[in-house]
């Protein structure tokens, strides 16, 4: 999901819209290397038997055991299809109860699905200002340049935010110029077109004028 697409079905007010998207936890599926899953296999004092297993004929699951241990990357992750199939061979492996497979298996599967599946929270960076552009919420100060300048003075300290300028023509607004980095409480200026008409530059915080 992108930041519009949550943003855009979230609640009303975006304030608690905005509380909502930092804590929106994706989980992010990656392969695990070879080595990582060699090493989780030696913690686990199974590697040996694993290769063991791998060339008895005798084992159901002589094949997938093979398999698995030729394999450079490992798939577990549970948004594909080839994960979700490699999480039902384990399953199927522990539901056997084979001597000496199973119980190694139940025992490293957790840690397998965690180490392909990592929760992250995609939107913690995300500002007030961000989420009110993307709604279309954000809030406007009227100002008239100078000389082809265009001065701002924020009355308090907010979050780091680049508040971008429109001119109006014919009831349209389009972008002519913006604000860098404004955080601090102060006076900012930027040039902008030469023109007598009045600018509207965003106001998410309700600090400039």
């Amino acid at each position: 999901m992108t930041l519009e697409e949550f943003l855009l079905t979230a609640n009303v007010d975006d304030t608690v819209a905005l509380s909502e998207a930092r804590l929106y936890e994706q989980t992010k599926g990656q392969l695990i290397h070879r080595d990582t899953m060699n090493s989780l296999l030696a913690q686990a004092k199974s590697y040996v038997s694993f290769k063991v297993m791998a060339e008895d004929g005798n084992n159901p699951f002589q094949n997938e055991l093979a398999a698995f241990l030729d394999s450079e990357e490992f798939n577990f992750m549970q948004d594909s299809s080839t994960g979700l199939a490699q999480i039902a061979m384990l399953d199927s492996i522990i539901g056997e109860g084979v001597a000496g497979l199973s119980d190694a298996i139940a025992i490293l599967k957790p840690t397998i699905i965690a180490l392909a599946n990592k929760s992250h929270l995609p939107f913690e960076n995300v500002t007030l200002a961000d989420v009110k552009r993307i709604r279309k919420t954000t809030e406007y100060a009227e100002l008239s340049p100078h000389d082809g300048w265009l001065k701002i003075t924020t009355s308090a300290d907010c979050e780091k935010h680049n508040p971008q300028i429109f001119a109006e023509t014919q009831g349209v607004r389009h972008r002519v110029a913006g604000f860098n980095a404004v955080e601090s409480a102060g006076d900012y200026i930027v040039q902008v077109p030469r023109s007598n008409v009045t600018f509207f530059v965003e106001n998410p915080y309700g600090v400039i004028s």
